[in-house]
């Protein structure tokens, strides 16, 4: 991660960036089933914020694929240390 803190890395683009993952992997670290997590990666496809390939995951919109999690990004506050 070359030092970069979370804040600097959920800013960057992303575009041509390769997540080196294949589905059996997201599914067991999010604890879903390879079934339910292949589908919502076909569906994460079809509405374009990502790109997956053999090697992993390309996010090719970073600012869709937040929207589509509703997500606003990190609170300015502290957080801790785990």
């Amino acid at each position: 991660m070359s030092g970069q803190n979370g804040r600097s890395l959920s800013a960057r683009r992303y575009s041509g960036e390769n997540c080196p993952l294949r589905p059996l992997h997201l599914a067991d670290t999010l604890g879903l089933s390879l079934v339910h997590t292949s589908k919502t990666i076909r569906k994460l496809i079809d509405r374009k914020p990502i790109f997956w390939r053999d090697g992993g995951c390309e996010v090719v919109d970073n600012e869709r694929l937040k929207e589509l999690a509703r997500w606003e990004g990190l609170s300015e506050g502290r957080r801790p240390l785990i």
